[in-house]
């Protein structure tokens, strides 16, 4: 069997390698997508009109960690069942 040895440039073997990073990516960007479009999720609107707040308590309330986030791409999500969880706590 023989064996082919390619000298690659610095340039070479860091392009190729930053392919296969952003291919990697790809691939986990489409599994977590599947993943989470069977989570039903609230943006920042959706959080507003069932909490019947102003627009920086969703944000507060996510940098103190009291809402859960989820991060997709440069939006920022909340899982439903978690609001509704708390809506009917606040509600005993």
């Amino acid at each position: 069997m023989e064996t082919k040895n390619k000298s690659l440039s610095v340039e070479e073997a860091l392009y190729q390698l930053s392919r296969g990073i952003d291919q990697l990516n790809e691939r986990l960007l489409k599994f977590i997508k599947k993943d989470i479009s069977a989570i039903s999720l609230l943006d920042n609107a959706d959080l507003k009109q069932m909490l019947h707040c102003i627009d920086s308590t969703p944000y507060r309330q996510r940098k103190r960690n009291i809402i859960p986030k989820i991060r997709i791409g440069r939006k920022i999500y909340c899982p439903r069942s978690f609001i509704e969880q708390l809506i009917k706590a606040s509600q005993l």
